[in-house]
Parts: C-alpha cells; structure tokens; sequence
C-alpha cells in the first residue's frame, strides 16, 4: 500500500507546530483541571476567609444582621424633630415635613461651624436676642449628648463639650459673610456660639429664609418663654385654619380582609432569604428564618426580633446606632410616611429609639389610650445594639391626607387655656411644659387635628374643632 507523505513544511510553520502531547483531548482536560482547582480555592476563600469581620458560616447562622456601616458615625447632624424658620417679625413658621432642602444647608453650616469656626465666649442666654433674627431653629424633643461622634470628631468640636453635657437646639443665623450657630440647653440656659465665614452658604439660608416667609399662609407660631424655656404657640391668621383630615390605610389589608399573600410579601425585606421563611398563622401571622422572627398581630402592629449573638466589632455610639436604626427602618417597603427621632432611651447597653409620623407638615401623636391597647406610644420603636438591630416594632397603618379643605381648625389657642384655666380652677399662669398642634391617632374615619399641652407632667388634648 502506497504511503502518503505529508507535504514538506516551511520553518516558519515548523517553529509555530502544536507539540504532539498538546491534542484536543489533553487541553480539554488541562482546562477541567485547572477550573476545579479554582473552584476549591474560591470555595475555601467563601467559607474560611473572614468577610467584614464575620467568616460566611457565621453570616449564615445569623441569617440576618442589620448594621450600620463604619461610615454612619461622621454623618450629618441628628434629624431635629422640626425646623423652626423664621418669618415676618417675631412669627416663625414649622417645618415637620419637607426638611431636605432646609436640612441640606442647616447641616453645612453646622458641620463647617465645628470644623472651623471661631468659638465665642462669655455669652448668656437670651432669648430675646436670639429670636429677633433670621434664622433657622432646629428643635429637638429631648436633649441630645454633646459628645456624639457628628460633633467630637469635627475640629472644633472639643470645645462644645467642654462647655455643655447636652442640647435641644440649634440656631443658625445668616449674617452677610458669616453664619452663627448656636447650640442651646434650654433646661440650663446654657449657650455655646461659633461664628465661621462662608458668604455663599449665608447668601443661600437667607434667601430660602425668604422664600418661605413668602409662601407662608393661614398658621404662623410666636414665641413664648415659659418656666425659663421657649414654647412656639400655634396661630392662624384668619377665623378657622383649612387643613387635609387623614385616612388610615392598612398596606396589608385588601377590602377590610387582611390578606396572607399581602403580609408575606411586605415581610420579606425583613429577611435575607425570604425562601428560608417558615409560616405560623394559629394565633398570629409569625414568619421566622434563622434568628429572625416577624410577627403580624392582632393589634395591627408588626414586630421583629433578632435573636442572633452575632457581634460587631469595633464598638458603637449613639450616632452610629441611631443610623443603624433609619438603615433598617428603610429596607422595610411597607413604611410609606415620613418619619423622625422623637426621643430614645438607653438601658442595660440597648438603645431604643422611638420615630414619629410626620403628614401634611403636622406630627402624628399617640394618645395615652393607644398605650393601654398596644404599648406603644410613638408609631414606630427601633432597640439597637452594638450597632445592630435587635427589635423593631410598628403600627401597621399608613396615614394618607384627603382632600384639602375637608375640615377646619377654629379653636384658638388662647380659647384652649381659658377653659384649662376654668377646669383646674386656676385664673392665673398655668405650668405650660409643652405644646404641639397634631394629628390624634384613633381608629376612627379620619384624624383631625388636635391641641396636645404638657401640663403638669400630664398631656391635655382638646379637639381643634370648636
């Protein structure tokens, strides 16, 4: 048999020629071996390495930590309860809703006063002198701590805390090409300024100043001191003040019937895998995965619970829990109103923080008897620790406005302390504590507004309905 020879090749092919071993088979398999090997190693980075502190055998038992990330501690200042901003004369305007743009240049000018600004000494409180100025006000509902990260880890910020343990307010006052920021004890009187120059910054606070003076109308606040502190009275500037009455709408309901489908849905976001959830509906709606449990009750509130021991490293602080707190409440896609720190409580190293709905520019406010019937007085209630998430409680509901106009407020303040005066049979000054003009939450149509005063370490509510 002939023998069919291969024809010559050239050197230049002869030097590029496959060797012999390397046939299609044998690279086939090099490649299989190599992409194992790569597999193993990954694997072993995924299970052994440590991932953010936590190795991944961890991360999965814990099946959810929610934490606030290393950067939250020299975030901007605390959200004030509501933002006072000054308007014609000595009359102010509140801003409980719509903050961002106010809160925006509020924050700048705070954060440049304590990297930079010139502290002033030898100053005394006076209201009279702090008021009559433009200004924005920033009120919190109880005392926050001096030393907390926003302000110590700022340059100046030593100097503050040096001066005063604690404060609820912040003044923030454009002058031409330099802004003054004045932080106030109002239970001690205690005042500590910084002046710092930043003409644009200033330029841009009086001109949104101005431009909410110009499209305030119907309620404007004056300011009054009462027992050494400052109270802003609510008036409106004609006989009755229109307003938007609420409806309330439960997101996990569908025509009066709550609706399973609906509740585990909204639940998920509470999990890192919702298709770990195990369902108990016997006597509530109870949804578990790993350490975390949700649960829907019969009250229309919503509870979660993380049992896990996992640990943060690095430590905490009030700041860096407070953001894990708003970090959390954001990843539940049920909650639809705005909402703010009222006030918080520190025990056995647990903070919890309890937030406020803010509708149509006014506070919802709980009464006395939703806390007999639910135990809670403010809508939602976030414990933290160590940075992580612990319990988290709600209302379910979410508060919608109607149409303007479909109700109006004609009780004057001045009518409300006439008949406080006849009911504790006192014609003199009465022990104003606080004030508010709100929205009472109860399980009726619609909310109205309501008068809510502090007096004598009891809060008085009268309708603002004649």
């Amino acid at each position: 048999m002939a023998i069919k020879k291969e024809p010559a090749r050239s050197a230049e092919s002869r030097a590029y020629a496959r060797p012999a071993f390397l046939t299609v088979p044998v690279l086939k398999n090099l490649v299989i071996i190599i992409l194992g090997f790569t597999a193993v190693y990954l694997t072993c980075l995924l299970w052994f390495d440590k991932i953010s502190n936590r190795d991944f055998i961890s991360t999965l038992a814990a099946s959810l930590v929610y934490s606030a990330p290393e950067s939250a501690e020299v975030r901007a200042m605390i959200a004030p309860y509501r933002i006072m901003v000054s308007l014609r004369g000595e009359t102010y305007g509140a801003l409980y809703s719509w903050l961002a743009d106010t809160k925006k240049d509020g924050d700048a000018a705070i954060e440049l006063a304590l990297k930079s600004g010139e502290p002033q000494d030898g100053e005394a409180l006076s209201w009279e002198s702090l008021l009559k100025k433009k200004a924005y006000i920033y009120e919190y509902a109880v005392p926050l701590p001096a030393d907390m990260t926003p302000i110590k880890s700022q340059a100046k910020g030593s100097w503050l805390i040096a001066r005063m343990s604690e404060f609820d307010m912040i003044i923030i006052t454009p002058e031409l090409e330099n802004i003054i920021v004045t932080f106030v004890n109002t239970a001690s009187n205690e005042v500590c300024s910084y002046t710092a120059a930043d003409g644009e910054l200033s330029a841009r606070i009086a001109q949104n100043i101005s431009l909410l003076t110009d499209n305030s109308a119907g309620l404007y606040y004056v300011p009054s001191t009462h027992n050494g502190g400052i109270i802003f009275v609510p008036h409106w500037r004609f006989e009755a003040y229109p307003y938007s009455a609420l409806e309330i709408v439960n997101p996990y309901m569908y025509q009066g019937d709550l609706l399973i489908a609906k509740i585990e849905k909204k639940i998920e976001s509470f999990f890192s895998n919702p298709a770990l959830i195990v369902a108990d509906k016997k006597e509530a709606f109870i949804y578990n995965a790993g350490s975390a449990v949700v649960k829907y009750l019969p009250n229309d509130t919503v509870e979660y619970f993380d049992y896990s021991t996992t640990e943060v490293i690095g430590g905490s602080s009030f700041a860096a829990d407070y953001h894990a707190a708003l970090d959390f409440a954001s990843k539940d896609s049920a909650l639809e109103n705005e909402f703010r720190m009222h006030s918080f409580k520190t025990e056995d190293g647990q903070t919890t923080f309890y937030f406020d709905y803010f509708i149509n520019n006014f506070p919802l406010i709980l009464p006395e008897k939703t806390y007999s019937e639910i135990n809670m007085r403010h809508p939602i209630e976030i414990t933290v620790q160590n940075r992580k998430v612990i319990k988290y409680r709600k209302l379910a509901y979410v508060f919608k406005p109607i149409p303007l106009g479909t109700e109006t407020a004609d009780f004057k303040f001045n009518d409300v302390m006439g008949y406080i005066r006849l009911a504790f049979g006192s014609p003199g000054s009465i022990n104003l504590n606080s004030l508010e003009l709100g929205y009472k939450f109860e399980m009726s149509t619609f909310l109205r507004l309501n008068w809510f005063l502090g007096i004598d370490n009891q809060t008085i509510v009268y309708s603002a309905k004649f």
